[in-house]
């Protein structure tokens, strides 16, 4: 189902441009965006980070947060449980559906430390990734423990995209 697909360690990647337009991705140049990135991250950072925090930054620098992101989080947060962050990489791999709730997830939980942590947090994380564990590139950058973020993104999100959607549907 995936539109592109890059294999950083061994430099080679491709793109199914019939399937360029569907989610996560909008067009052609979205998907190849999106790969880049992946490439980029994965020199940056030795490749050492996970996917989840790969494809959220991917979606984040190829688009907006928009609605039809927000359909599908909202979408797969009344049908399912909120996924936590170390379920995710094994969602990317999964059925379309999963992927798709997945990509949503990555995608808003990097929007949302961006928003609270500021604009450079990601080349920050990044930074810190090169040269120490995950967990604690993510709290050298953030100030912060990667379990309290997700505590706390998990909490807004279930507000923002369970809770008020049911209510005032």
């Amino acid at each position: 189902w995936a539109a592109g697909f890059v294999q950083p360690w061994r430099r080679l990647g491709g793109i199914r441009v019939a399937r360029a337009d569907r989610y996560p991705y909008s067009d052609l140049a979205s998907v190849l965006t999106h790969e880049a990135t992946h490439m980029l991250l994965f020199d940056a950072a030795r490749g050492s980070l996970p996917r989840w925090f790969e494809e959220g930054v991917a979606s984040g620098l190829e688009r907006s947060w928009g609605i039809r992101d927000m359909a599908v989080w909202s979408s797969s947060l009344l049908t399912g449980r909120l996924p936590e962050l170390a379920d995710l990489d094994a969602a990317f791999e999964s059925s379309e559906g999963r992927a798709r709730a997945a990509y949503a997830a990555s995608f808003d939980f990097m929007t949302w430390t961006v928003r609270r942590h500021g604009a450079g947090v990601v080349r920050d994380i990044v930074r810190e990734a090169a040269v120490r564990p995950f967990p604690e590139a993510w709290e050298a950058a953030t100030g912060e423990a990667l379990a309290r973020s997700e505590s706390e993104w998990r909490r807004s999100s279930v507000l923002l995209y369970r809770w008020v959607p049911a209510l005032t549907g």
